[in-house]
């Protein structure tokens, strides 16, 4: 089972099998690599005590975490447009989202020299002026191409929409808004065969009802023990931070979207999931995450991943 929120961003020289969504061309966006620094950031130090040649800047870093201010580079590799030859959105072999970068010649040997020069470091994929990805760099890249691949559907999300790529992330015009300036409605007796149903009682009861908060999660007897387990301290994880650092933000869920059945259901002969988009709006930025639904041995729906 995968940790609900993490991100992996894989900086690699090659390519891989993979089926494109969508590409754009013709690209008129700024992207730009910065170092962090190694001091962390203190809200009590003036600009004089800043590192050296770096300012603070702050990003959305995991939904557990929330957001985080770094001190970065002021001046790191920055590509015009002209260095970038295409940027293309794929999903690989193995259901995993990828977005590559290609460069000119001139935008690989950029690349190149700036991984040599930082290599181990840990450094902020900057994105119109908005941090999208931190990852360290484990190697040069040469090859002149370079790959972001994330198991957190919200960097992706991100990078697709500021690069104009076309991508399954964004709401189609039939949503459903579960809660908004602290108002929300509970569905007194949920389908259980109905996801929006089921997700709209699953943030209600994060709110007003602790007890109810499991009648909406994947039923123990589904899994052995210390799986079942794992899935409820990912939940709960998750439920704290939404309640503590999300309070006064809006959900809204994408109600149109299909049944879909994965590699892996198909393999194991086991029953179709629903996924679903979701929006979490915190102030002016959108989280965007997808919640995964399965049917329990009784029919019901019940949530059992969201990521």
């Amino acid at each position: 089972m995968k940790k609900f929120f993490c991100i992996l961003a894989v900086m690699v020289a090659g390519g891989l099998f993979c089926n494109s969504f969508g590409f754009a061309k013709d690209i008129s966006r700024s992207l730009s690599f910065r170092v962090l620094s190694d001091v962390p950031y203190d809200e009590n130090l003036k600009p004089e005590e800043y590192p050296e040649n770096t300012e603070p800047f702050t990003y959305f870093d995991t939904f557990n975490k929330g957001f985080k201010t770094v001190f970065v580079e002021k001046q790191g590799l920055s590509f015009k447009d002209s260095d970038i030859k295409e940027v293309i959105l794929k999903n690989n072999n193995f259901g995993e989202t990828t977005i590559d970068f290609t460069f000119t010649e001139e935008g690989a040997k950029l690349l190149k020299s700036f991984t040599e020069k930082n290599l181990g470091k840990e450094t902020a994929m900057d994105v119109n002026g908005t941090i999208i990805v931190v990852a360290i760099i484990h190697d040069v890249i040469s090859g002149g191409g370079l790959m972001l691949s994330s198991s957190e559907t919200n960097a992706i999300y991100h990078v697709a929409k500021a690069f104009g790529l076309k991508n399954d992330y964004e709401l189609s015009e039939n949503t459903t808004t579960i809660k908004k300036e602290n108002q929300f409605t509970k569905i007194e007796k949920p389908d259980f065969s109905n996801p929006t149903d089921v997700i709209t009682n699953f943030f209600w009861s994060i709110y007003n009802d602790e007890e109810r908060f499991y009648d909406y999660i994947t039923p123990e007897t589904e899994f052995p023990d210390w799986v079942y387990e794992r899935i409820i301290k990912n939940f709960e994880e998750f439920k704290e931070s939404l309640i503590t650092k999300y309070e006064d933000c809006t959900i809204t869920i994408d109600t149109s979207t299909p049944i879909k059945r994965s590699i892996m259901n198909t393999l194991k002969k086991e029953k179709a999931s629903v996924k679903v988009n979701c929006v979490i709006k915190i102030n002016n930025y959108d989280y965007v995450c997808e919640i995964y639904l399965s049917a329990g041995k009784d029919g019901k729906l019940f949530i059992y991943e969201i990521k």
